[in-house]
């Protein structure tokens, strides 16, 4: 009897160490900073212990992602991004994530679809996705622009000056749009708001004199 309880212990203690050595790895890359640049290493064990809920190893894939796009490496970050999101397809952030980056890419067709799942995921939790929300829009709304979806575009930019009127970014890239609609009267008064917000913003002053010149107007 005492040595089946014997046994018993034995195997018991190597489950526990073989499940803290397991198990390590994704402590040091998940309950870490995220601005420790030394747990790269553990985050990719993490996400290839196969043994693992799905969860888990996304939430390290995306800490990698992290990391990378803070070292300069974004198509690497890209990757994990991406991976982050097929272990988990209805991950928000990591939509965005994977929108940003294709976006970096100037790939803005295949940026246009995940920044609108993003979009689509968190239309209901504005309050807490409120800046990542705004920068979708943005963004998504330049894609659109750059794959011809001019009416597209300008909703986009729209809801960010509904969110927040005084962006002058915004204003200048609706304003662009609508110089390709041949809307210039409103072209012109997003250039105006543009250079209102960023008085030393000189491709708005550029833009709002060309405007002026094919209005007749100086």
């Amino acid at each position: 009897m005492r040595g089946l309880v014997r046994t018993f212990l034995v195997a018991a203690v190597i489950v526990v160490v073989v499940g803290i050595v397991y198990a390590l790895p994704v402590g040091r890359c998940i309950y870490n900073p995220f601005s420790e640049s030394d747990i790269e290493a553990p985050c990719r064990t993490a996400i290839g212990r196969q043994y693992f809920p799905p969860e888990m190893r996304a939430d390290a894939a995306f800490r990698l992602g992290y990391i990378l796009n803070a070292r300069g490496l974004k198509a690497e970050a890209l990757k994990a991004f991406t991976q982050s999101m097929d272990l988990v397809p209805t991950s928000a952030r990591a939509q965005f994530e994977v929108g940003m980056g294709y976006f970096g890419q100037n790939e803005f067709a295949t940026a246009n679809s995940y920044l609108s799942a993003y979009l689509n995921n968190t239309a209901e939790n504005f309050g807490i996705h409120q800046r990542n929300y705004i920068e979708a829009h943005r963004y998504r709304g330049w894609s659109r622009f750059q794959t011809g979806q001019l009416d597209a575009a300008v909703a986009d930019y729209n809801e960010v000056l509904t969110k927040v009127p005084a962006d002058g970014n915004a204003h200048i890239a609706r304003g662009q749009i609508f110089v390709n609609q041949g809307r210039l009267p409103e072209a012109l008064m997003d250039f105006e708001a543009g250079i209102l917000a960023e008085p030393n913003n000189t491709a708005a002053i550029a833009l709002r004199a060309a405007v002026l010149g094919r209005l007749g107007r100086k």
